[in-house]
């Protein structure tokens, strides 16, 4: 994967930061990982757009993460972000 990395890491923060303010009931944040065909991707969950605040963040997230060539989606009460793999052919 070709990205920059402080910039996925920003996105990274702000999707974080939207789902630490589900609220106190909430069940703690889950992340998960993985590689499908020529994307990685990452879900998080769970994730609620209470204010504006949260909206925003979650809007510049994914206009990061977009800058990268990734995509960014709501499911199942998450966030899921995926990125395209960068293959190497070896000679």
């Amino acid at each position: 994967m070709l990205a920059d990395r402080t910039r996925l890491a920003e996105a990274l923060a702000l999707f974080g930061a939207v789902s630490a303010h589900v609220g106190p009931d909430a069940a703690a944040p889950r992340v998960a990982t993985g590689q499908r065909d020529d994307q990685l991707w990452m879900r998080m969950s769970p994730v609620s757009l209470p204010t504006e605040q949260g909206a925003l963040q979650l809007m510049l997230a994914t206009r990061l993460v977009s800058a990268q060539g990734g995509t960014v989606r709501i499911v199942e009460q998450g966030v899921e972000m995926r990125l395209p793999v960068q293959r190497t052919v070896r000679t």
